[in-house]
């Protein structure tokens, strides 16, 4: 009996390794077809100059490249940055040596081919300052009364009391204006001066009487130069705006001779002067400021504190607010005209010193002074010269540039500060 039950199990394990080595089982063949190859391309790219050592690019996908000194073309290695057709690329300055400000074009993209005209461009090695660009070029018949520049890069201008926009492209819009209760067009507002809050609204102030102005705050429609105007406040005469990151918007009040706060509501308030024409120093109301003679320049350190030039400027002076209204003098070392302040505390003015020559000076938080940007016949500590921008008007510091109006051409000048 034991030997019958062997002899059946060894016959069906037979039958099943015939099955197996015939194919059986499964009903059909358990081949599987090989693989189709990725197509891939390359990444690469050139520098306009010879590269300094230290700089490393990325590509997005996890990749780096290390340029040596010299250097005037890199290529991604080819593991990982050979891309798959129909990838993305982003290449982007990873690292940069101290002192220079390399930028990359033609750097993001799909791929679909070998991929060569990444350009890399570093401007360096920077002193204090490096002339990079002008955007805006305009008609040389015009001059920017004020302007501010918003987070897409458009430049708000106010030219012959009219607001502008002038887009990334280059192209002029002048502003429409729309009632936010009726939706009915305004017509005829004799826009003064301009400033953009961190939130992207736009602050105007416009004159209504020689001694009376109103702040309007503008809201950009999905067309380019349509804006939704509401009205926050009335005030004086506007000599200088400026608005911080809580909507507060600070003006200086030529016809009251103060510094009016108007909150995000509309409710106007006297930070500072006794309305009385003085050069005192003190708190609210028992300081006081003469603003008849200059039209005022504002900015507002990361601290809140709220800096005013254009008043006491025939002896160099600067007016420093704190936020709790108290009023101190800042002696500047040239006679000072407009100035901006940037969020670490430094301070920018433009000065003209005892020579006549005009530039850009910067006091840090510690009162070091020293020249950032100079215009005359030779630099001076290596600062580049502003020879080809001609007069320099408003200033304002955003995002470690420098955004100045000349007029050689009429134009915004962008600066990289170090």
């Amino acid at each position: 009996m034991r030997k019958n039950c062997l002899s059946k199990h060894v016959a069906v394990s037979l039958a099943a390794l015939t099955l197996v080595a015939c194919g059986g089982g499964g009903g059909g063949s358990s081949t599987q077809a090989p693989a189709q190859p990725v197509v891939t391309y390359s990444l690469a790219g050139s520098s306009m100059a010879p590269v300094p050592e230290g700089i490393v690019l990325e590509d997005g996908k996890g990749s780096t490249v290390t340029l040596a000194a010299g250097d005037t073309s890199f290529k991604f290695s080819e593991g990982r940055t050979y891309l798959a057709a129909g990838s993305s690329y982003d290449v982007k300055v990873k690292a940069q040596p101290k002192g220079y400000d390399c930028t990359v074009d033609r750097g993001t993209a799909v791929i679909n081919s070998n991929v060569s005209d990444v350009a890399l461009k570093c401007n360096g090695p920077l002193t204090k300052a490096t002339f990079s660009t002008y955007i805006g070029n305009r008609d040389s018949s015009w001059g920017y009364d004020s302007f501010s520049i918003e987070s897409d890069g458009s430049e708000m201008v106010v030219i012959s009391e009219e607001l502008m926009r002038i887009d990334p492209a280059g192209i002029m819009h002048r502003a429409v204006f729309l009632d936010h209760a009726t939706g009915a067009s305004i017509d005829g507002l004799r826009v003064r001066k301009v400033t953009v809050a961190p939130s992207g609204f736009i602050y105007v102030s416009v004159l209504k009487t020689a001694d009376q102005s109103q702040v309007l705050r503008l809201t950009r429609t999905a067309t380019d130069n349509v804006y939704v105007t509401d009205t926050l406040a009335e005030t004086g005469d506007v000599g200088g705006i400026v608005v911080d990151a809580s909507e507060n918007v600070y003006v200086a009040d030529r016809t009251n001779m103060a510094i009016r706060k108007i909150s995000n509501i509309g409710v106007v308030t006297t930070l500072a002067g006794s309305g009385v024409k003085g050069k005192s120093d003190g708190t609210g109301v028992a300081a006081s400021f003469d603003f008849s003679s200059f039209i005022q320049s504002m900015a507002l350190d990361s601290n809140g504190n709220l800096y005013v030039s254009g008043d006491l400027i025939s002896v160099s002076g600067l007016r420093k607010i704190t936020p709790a209204g108290v009023v101190t003098t800042i002696t500047v070392p040239d006679t000072m005209m407009n100035m901006t302040a940037d969020a670490q505390g430094n301070l920018y003015f433009v000065s003209k010193t005892s020579s006549g020559v005009p530039g850009i000076v910067r006091i840090s938080p510690a009162n070091v002074t020293d020249i950032m940007v100079s215009r005359g016949a030779v630099n001076l500590d290596g600062t580049y010269k502003f020879n080809a921008i001609g007069y320099i008007g408003e200033i304002h510091a955003n995002g470690g540039y420098i955004y100045a109006s000349g007029t050689n051409p009429i134009a915004v000048y962008k600066i990289k500060v170090q």
